[in-house]
């Protein structure tokens, strides 16, 4: 993967291990998640709205953002200021290699604040430089073959782990607030009702909102329209069951898609493949 851009739609990563820097003066990530693989996101500068499904906040330089696997996540400019950022994925499984019984690396990503889904710390200059030094050297050996490039690896993901479960440790009272309660319900009732009635007029009605206030309300919260973010829930959803072996037609159903063709169109736009393939390639 030589470019961040090549990431597919729905978060999927192949390799054990990607690291990018990173300078855009637009930018506006698909909100998505990735399943077997953590991150850590250093921001450096830039006027930007990061988001989660229960945290939405802007980050200040030097904010090292620690997003475990799974979780629902984009980050977009808000104005023309150049962004700059340096991310690391790491493979679950490969943290747990690089852990010990005395030091479990995964902690940064399992003990969250209560109501969070991320954790966020704030680096001192020198540790921030320090995480942007071993990430060039990340980058700088993916793609290499040698005698010790793989324990260099290892070396440099202990590290920069290490930064982020230390910072973790130390972090003081909570300065980040989680979602506006208004929005929190909107996630929720989408999320627990995505093989129902999701139209506009629909969540207008139920809560007891203009529409269009409603879709404005919304995109300015997290910079996606609401049906851009219940077309992709719908269709993480659908990657879960077809994993899970449940059939295409059901799958569609579950979803919330009325119209069996619409389903796998946007399956095969968003995912790269078809559901048929992706079902039997991905069966547990």
């Amino acid at each position: 993967m030589k470019h961040y851009d090549d990431f597919p739609l729905d978060g999927t990563i192949n390799q054990q291990i990607v690291c990018f820097h990173h300078l855009d003066k637009h930018h506006a990530s698909p909100f998505h998640h990735h399943i077997n693989h953590v991150e850590l996101l250093l921001f450096l500068s830039g006027n930007v709205q990061f988001f989660s499904k229960k945290i939405v906040f802007k980050p200040h330089p030097f904010d090292l953002i620690i997003i475990p696997a799974g979780t629902w996540h984009r980050a977009y400019t808000l104005t023309a200021t150049k962004y700059e950022r340096i991310f690391i994925n790491i493979q679950t499984t490969k943290i747990k290699e690089l852990s010990t019984a005395d030091t479990n690396l995964m902690q940064c990503f399992t003990k969250l604040p209560l109501k969070w889904d991320i954790n966020v710390v704030h680096l001192d200059q020198t540790t921030a430089n320090h995480f942007v030094n071993l990430c060039h050297q990340v980058i700088m050996m993916l793609g290499k073959n040698g005698f010790g490039v793989d324990i260099n690896l290892n070396i440099l993901q202990a590290e920069l782990l290490l930064i982020a479960n230390k910072a973790v440790h130390r972090k003081k009272a909570e300065e980040i607030n989680p979602q506006p309660t208004k929005l929190q319900q909107l996630l929720d009732y989408i999320d627990t009702n995505l093989d129902h009635d999701l139209s506009l007029n629909h969540l207008a009605n139920y809560f007891f909102l203009n529409p269009d206030y409603l879709n404005r309300y919304f995109r300015k919260e997290i910079g996606l329209s609401i049906h851009v973010y219940i077309k992709q829930s719908r269709l993480e959803k659908a990657r879960r069951l077809l994993a899970e072996d449940e059939t295409l037609s059901k799958t569609a159903q579950m979803c919330g898609y009325k119209n069996y063709s619409s389903f796998i169109r946007a399956f095969t736009e968003t995912v790269g493949i078809s559901p048929g393939k992706f079902r039997k390639l991905n069966i547990k």
